[in-house]
């Protein structure tokens, strides 16, 4: 039985590792890009950012995904106000995190 254990710990240090970060923490990263004016990538018109980024309404944030040795990728739903002031319907965006910062972030529909 102990080494069964012994076993459980090893395999439990060994798999944290693998550590894509915590969904939250990859959230708040996300949202202080974005509510701080960061831009996205939109395949018409280039790198735009929101205009009100401060009323983004975050939903459906999909489980972090290792994508490369440094990189954490992931996808979410953003509703958001146009320059009318009306919202314009939740889009998909992919984005992916390295150090604590967002690399990329583009508007797509998300397959992970």
């Amino acid at each position: 039985m102990k080494k069964f254990s012994h076993a459980i710990c090893i395999t439990f240090f060994i798999l944290s590792g693998c550590d894509t970060g915590s969904s939250s923490s990859n959230q708040d990263v996300v949202k202080a890009y974005l509510e701080a004016g960061g831009t996205f990538h939109d395949m018409k018109t280039g790198q735009i950012s929101f205009v009100d980024p401060a009323s983004l309404q975050f939903t459906s944030w999909s489980k972090p995904f290792k994508d490369d040795e440094n990189s954490i990728g992931g996808c979410v739903n953003i509703n958001a106000k146009n320059s009318f002031g009306g919202y314009t319907g939740l889009k998909n965006y992919s984005y992916y995190i390295e150090n604590n910062q967002v690399t990329a972030m583009f508007q797509s529909k998300c397959s992970k």
